[in-house]
């Protein structure tokens, strides 16, 4: 047998929002480039991904072009 004290369930009461978050074309020459923040209503920090690591790889809020091609990155 066991029991359980204090047991509390929260819910946040907004749904995180990411907005003005866009990135221009870049050539395959392109040096690096530090991603531009988005804006949020989270203090949480923004992590990025990129679709397509042959054309382009995200390290932090660094991106690497390496190949001609097209790659979506986002942020969450």
């Amino acid at each position: 047998m066991f029991y359980l004290d204090n047991l509390y369930f929260y819910k946040s009461a907004t749904t995180p929002t990411i907005t003005g978050f866009a990135i221009a074309p870049k050539p395959v020459t392109a040096a690096s480039f530090v991603i531009p923040a988005p804006s949020s209503n989270s203090a949480v920090p923004f992590t990025y991904t990129s679709s397509n690591p042959t054309v382009a790889t995200v390290s932090g809020n660094l991106i690497t072009v390496h190949a001609v091609g097209f790659t979506y990155i986002t942020a969450s």
